[in-house]
């Protein structure tokens, strides 16, 4: 399922089920408003075979700014989403349902983050958030333009669609400078025909690149990452995070010189015991495979030229951080969520573990991850310009 220096990033859902599926595409699914749907800007795919569908939803829009992706699978061929788009308001509750679901699970697209990598580690984590050694782009802060807002556009080109999302933000300080999201998901089975050739399945893997182009540089030693959100219906405990798998290959035929994969599993969690990283106590939600979000730790100072000599070395950290209620400016990071598509299919569920409340419904478990682009001694940011993820 689940990028730029280049960075590339798969968010999967990886439900094992008969049957070949038959994948469709749709704009903002029977919004009959007279006026608005078009501040929603849902692209809504969908993936049925005989037994069970696969509903995803990708947006990043006026009322919604924060880019996401949300996959939920269905036990039923027959199942539809129903939306209210009349009762789309910032703190609507929930306003998406889908019947007979099994699994759901969600990637936020949240903060885009600048460092001063003073030590040329590549490790924006040692930061905190009030240091001034860092700077925090809120991405639902920026306007994201779609590449076409024609619905005839949404169609497969060599079994292949692909949506792109251009952010432009105030902090912005030229014209020239790029923040570019893209999702590609194919209607069959396929390798991409690009660097790093990751493989794609009908319907229910989605790749994604993310690309920082002539960015300004505010620090002497500017680096460039990601904090992305996940979101999966399985419930964990403060302690507890998503397993991480990492899977070497002596093989590196789709990607030269990399012979790793790091997947993130969201609905299978790991309990920390002891706070003791080696001693961990394994728990699965499902009988059924979960849904993973898959890092390759490369990216790319060339979106066409993506060689060994071009990647550069990707590091993931902290993805157990919790969100906290901490006000900024009088908004809470679960406020925040409202920015978000899933926000209104997960509603009421996105409460806060740690507040007593009234809801008889498990909270979803939310995780953040830090992403950082780079490797040490390749002169920062400002000597490429360009990253892809």
């Amino acid at each position: 399922m689940s990028n730029f220096l280049i960075v590339i990033c798969i968010f999967a859902f990886t439900y094992v089920a008969e049957g070949s599926w038959n994948v469709t595409i749709n704009h903002n699914p029977n919004c009959n408003l007279s006026k608005g749907c078009d501040k929603y800007d849902v692209i809504y795919i969908n993936g049925r075979n005989l037994t069970s569908s696969v509903h995803v939803f990708i947006t990043a829009s006026e009322r919604f700014s924060l880019p996401s992706i949300l996959i939920i699978h269905s036990s039923s061929a027959e199942a539809n989403p129903v939306i209210e788009w009349d009762h789309l308001n910032f703190s609507s509750g929930k306003r998406l349902t889908v019947g007979n679901v099994t699994q759901s699970y969600a990637l936020v697209f949240y903060k885009m983050l600048e460092y001063n990598d003073l030590s040329d580690d590549v490790n924006m984590s040692i930061y905190p958030r009030n240091s001034d050694q860092i700077r925090i782009h809120h991405l639902n802060e920026y306007n994201w333009k779609r590449n076409s807002n024609n619905d005839s556009s949404l169609s497969f080109e060599d079994n292949l669609f692909e949506i792109t999302y251009n952010g432009t933000s105030p902090k912005m300080t030229s014209p020239y400078e790029q923040v570019i999201i893209k999702f590609r998901i194919s209607n069959t089975t396929q390798h991409h025909k690009y660097m790093p050739h990751l493989l794609f399945k009908p319907g229910w893997i989605i790749q994604f690149d993310v690309l920082f182009n002539n960015l300004t540089s505010h620090f002497n030693q500017s680096r460039f990452g990601l904090q992305l959100m996940m979101m999966s219906n399985l419930t964990l405990d403060p302690t507890e995070e998503f397993r991480k798998e990492v899977l070497l290959s002596i093989d590196d035929e789709l990607t030269p010189g990399n012979f790793e994969m790091t997947n993130i599993l969201l609905g299978e969690s790991v309990s920390k015991i002891n706070n003791n990283d080696t001693n961990e106590q394994y728990f699965k939600n499902s009988t059924n495979p979960s849904a993973f979000i898959q890092i390759k730790p490369a990216c790319f100072i060339d979106n066409d030229l993506r060689t060994v000599q071009n990647s550069r070395n990707v590091y993931i950290s902290k993805h157990q951080d919790l969100l906290d209620n901490n006000n900024n400016n009088n908004i809470t990071q679960y406020d925040l969520i409202n920015y978000a598509f899933p926000s209104i299919f997960y509603a009421d569920r996105l409460n806060d573990p740690s507040n007593n409340n009234n809801s008889q419904l498990k909270p979803i478990s939310i995780r953040l991850l830090n992403v950082s682009f780079g490797t040490s001694t390749d002169g920062f940011y400002a000597k490429s310009k360009f990253i892809v993820w």
